[in-house]
């Protein structure tokens, strides 16, 4: 059974202190305290957030924070809605979980550790960077306001990361239970790449349930997931033109730098996704060769028809994610992506350019 690692609890922790709101951990008790709590918590980051950029003369960078400050808006608003999203994943895979005879599932989380880790760390010097030029105001003359506008300007960029994060670890789960089952029933069907004498119906029965079951768990989450993914591609579009724009007329390198910075953060939590759903969509494959042998070397009737309904219902029923019937997550989707930014930026430079 998958157990909740003390990594993932912490940010899960963290998130609370950010002012989203998960019911990963269910304690019905404590849901209204909880929401209380962070509600106060939201109004005063958003009120102080809102001051800090009154005060801010640069325009891009005040557009830049003014547009992180909107996506975080909408991120805890939706966290209160819907709770979190690994939640009904989760719950999906462990009552799969218990049905299914498994190969050891290893839940590593390495992929998506490793991105969150470079994105911290991204973060964090953006943020070192921003407490420089306020340490150089407190040398001058200290104002209490300063300190807290930077606690707040961290709670709102460290809490979508974690927020990103907990999405991404989602699309990574479900393909290390794609592998595992591909792999199981690998394991159970063929032997020394030669089909084994004791193949039964319910083998490639487990196999169709576990499919199931697994494209069910990436559809459970509803609404709320479909929402967040639409706006990360549409922020990725968005911060691009504004990084484009900024990296070609704004004289101040360092400002240049921070855009190029958040337009990559967006970018890389985009594309993310795609590449973990590939991968699936990789291992589903697979499963079409195992099963279209299957088919090939068996001589049994029973066996030869559940093959063909196993091959047939992966056909019927890809695994595939489409966004609102306008964005289908997949390996192509970076290059249509790219495509159209290139036709755009090259229009705004020249906007730009023309009435600048």
């Amino acid at each position: 059974m998958i157990k909740t690692s003390k990594f993932l609890k912490t940010i899960f922790i963290l998130q609370y202190l950010c002012g989203f709101y998960t019911d990963f951990f269910k304690r019905r008790k404590w849901n209204i305290l909880f929401r209380i709590l962070l509600s106060i918590s939201i109004v005063n980051i958003l009120y102080g957030t809102l001051s800090m950029q009154r005060q801010n003369n640069v325009v891009l960078f005040s557009i830049i924070a003014l547009f992180n400050l909107f996506d975080y808006t909408l991120a805890v608003i939706l966290s209160f809605v819907g709770g979190n999203v690994l939640h009904y994943c989760h719950r999906k895979l462990l009552k799969l979980d218990g049905q299914m005879r498994w190969r050891k599932i290893n839940l590593s989380m390495s992929l998506t550790i490793s991105m969150f880790l470079i994105l911290f760390f991204e973060k964090s010097y953006i943020a070192w960077g921003y407490y420089g030029s306020i340490k150089e105001r407190f040398a001058l003359d200290y104002n209490w306001k300063d300190l807290v506008g930077f606690i707040l300007w961290c709670l709102v960029k460290f809490g979508l990361l974690f927020n990103d994060f907990i999405r991404s670890l989602t699309f990574e789960w479900i393909w290390i239970y794609m592998r595992t089952l591909r792999k199981t029933f690998q394991d159970t069907t063929f032997k020394r790449k030669k089909l084994v004498s004791n193949l039964q119906t319910d083998d490639i029965e487990r196999v169709i349930f576990g499919y199931i079951g697994t494209l069910e768990s990436l559809n459970s989450m509803g609404l709320t997931f479909k929402i967040l993914i639409f706006w990360n591609v549409s922020f990725a579009f968005i911060f691009t033109l504004i990084a484009t724009v900024a990296i070609i007329y704004t004289p101040v390198r360092e400002l240049s730098l921070f855009m190029t910075a958040e337009a990559l953060y967006h970018i890389i939590i985009f594309l993310y996704p795609c590449v973990l759903i590939e991968l699936t969509r990789s291992e589903v494959d697979k499963m079409k060769l195992l099963l279209t042998e299957i088919y090939t070397l068996s001589s049994d009737d029973k066996i030869l028809t559940k093959a063909e309904d196993a091959l047939l219902l992966l056909e019927v029923r890809p695994f595939q994610l489409v966004v609102f019937r306008l964005i289908s997550m997949n390996i192509h989707l970076p290059l249509h992506f790219l495509a159209v930014m290139t036709s755009y930026v090259i229009v705004t430079v020249q906007f730009t350019h023309a009435f600048g």
